[in-house]
């Protein structure tokens, strides 16, 4: 007959324990992005127009001053559009952010055409460019590539 050592086995569930502990809580703490820390600051570019030309766009992207693990992104059209829409983060997975529109500065282009159901994504194409789809549910369309500032 087998006899086991009790306190031995409880040393081993303790520090088994203990290691599962730590493996996790590092996988919830690691980041979904590969380039967090060059992400926050002014991003600009340009989009063009049919109608107008070419019209400057700027997304400031900034940590959550509530919660230090998000973001909020603010996107600015310059002249002729001038406005600026706030948005709401969806999804944030390898180096693509997707956002939604949840507010304009204006009742006009971006009020028309992309605060009800607009949405934009975000490819992180390293330390100093950014992709960026802008896209409504009427069928509005555009992109940009962004430089840091």
């Amino acid at each position: 007959m087998h006899y086991f050592n009790t306190k031995k086995n409880f040393f081993i569930f303790i520090i088994f324990s203990i290691l599962v502990a730590i493996t996790s809580s590092m996988a919830l703490a690691a980041s979904p992005l590969k380039n967090e820390d060059t992400l926050p600051g002014k991003w600009v570019g340009v989009v063009t127009d049919k109608d107008s030309g070419d019209v400057k766009i700027d997304l400031t992207i900034s940590r959550d001053m509530k919660n230090e693990n998000l973001y909020t992104y603010s996107l600015h059209y310059g002249v002729p559009r001038s406005c600026r829409l706030e948005t709401e983060e969806l999804s944030i997975d390898n180096n693509v952010i997707i956002v939604k529109f949840t507010g304009a500065s204006d009742l006009k282009f971006c009020m028309v055409r992309l605060k009800e159901n607009g949405k934009m994504t975000i490819n992180i194409d390293g330390d100093d460019k950014l992709s960026v789809n802008i896209e409504s549910n009427s069928g509005f369309k555009e992109s940009a590539v962004l430089k840091k500032r």
